[in-house]
């Protein structure tokens, strides 16, 4: 049974922080801030830079539903296919502190799974759920 559930339609990076919050707030879900923060800056931003190619004009889609303790998070975009999705989940420690090229295994870090399919990123997160 799904406790909550919501999505977002976002045209660029405008206002992606603002909506983060909003998510959190709605999650009740302020001790797991960071973690969230990461996942879905990381995962939004891609989205924009790399399956958008910066166009401002092509929708970002995030949704998100809450089951029990579990968060699910999916960020559309629309772009085409990952071809290696794993390869992108590993980076070299040289480069841990490079701007570029991180981004999914940053979400990797802090999300209990990773899948990528048909344009949607899904990532999933534990979290203790607080009275909705």
């Amino acid at each position: 049974m799904t406790a909550y559930k919501n999505e977002f339609v976002m045209y660029g990076l405008n206002n992606y922080l603002l909506i983060i919050e909003e998510i959190i707030d709605a999650l009740k879900a302020r001790d797991y801030e960071f973690d969230i923060k990461m996942i879905l800056v990381e995962a939004i931003t891609n989205a924009f830079y790399h399956g958008n190619n910066c166009d401002d004009k092509r929708p970002i889609y995030v949704r998100y539903a809450l089951d029990c303790d579990n968060v699910t998070f999916e960020i559309e975009d629309c772009g085409g296919e990952i071809e290696d999705l794993d390869s992108l989940k590993c980076i070299d420690f040289s480069d841990l502190l490079n701007e570029g090229n991180r981004g999914l295994y940053l979400i990797g870090c802090y999300a209990e799974k990773i899948e990528y399919n048909n344009r949607i990123l899904k990532v999933e997160k534990s979290i203790a759920v607080k009275n909705l």
